[in-house]
């Protein structure tokens, strides 16, 4: 039997090195990342349709579920509208106020974010809305914020004035004309 050479004692020692497991994103991902970007950054303006299924599975490389996976990924967001038949497909679509609300009332509940915490985010956010408005709002922009004040103002019910209250913070936020 031949013996095992041995490890010379003055050399480099040898260190087990561990490694930590790798967080790969599924291809996807990654694809509804990259055309959610184009979407954003208006390579494919609202109500255009997204490249066939098959034309985005050739140009991608990718499998035809992962291209479809990808597609639901960015119909969940609100990015695109699926549709089927004849002259379906993918088609951009740009979510509006009621779809951002949505989603905001989603992530509190989920979150089960507590009103005081919603306040103090308010609390932070007002003064830069107020100041953006007083620079930059409009005759029109002061006639929605006097007209919602006055609605605050008069004997109404509660819904009422929470309604004009809303409004209020609303024309101030659209008076300070920030495109963000």
């Amino acid at each position: 039997m031949a013996a095992e050479p041995a490890i010379p004692e003055s050399g480099p020692r040898r260190h087990a090195v561990r490694l930590t497991p790798l967080q790969v994103p599924k291809s996807s991902d990654v694809l509804a990342d990259d055309l959610r970007e184009r979407i954003l950054r208006g390579d494919f303006p609202e109500d255009t349709a997204l490249p066939p299924e098959r034309e985005l599975v050739k140009q991608t490389r990718m499998s035809r579920a992962t291209v479809r996976e990808a597609l639901r990924i960015l119909e969940v967001q609100g990015l695109v509208r699926v549709k089927t038949g004849r002259a379906g497909g993918a088609y951009v679509y740009r979510p509006g106020r009621d779809a951002m609300a949505d989603s905001v009332h989603l992530l509190i509940r989920a979150r089960q974010i507590r009103i005081p915490a919603l306040l103090e985010t308010r609390e932070a956010i007002e003064p830069f809305c107020a100041q953006l408005a007083a620079r930059h709002r409009t005759d029109e922009d002061l006639g929605r914020m006097e007209a919602a004040n006055e609605a605050m103002a008069a004997d109404g019910t509660l819904a009422e004035f929470l309604q004009a209250n809303v409004d209020w913070h609303v024309a101030v936020a659209a008076a300070g004309h920030n495109s963000c």
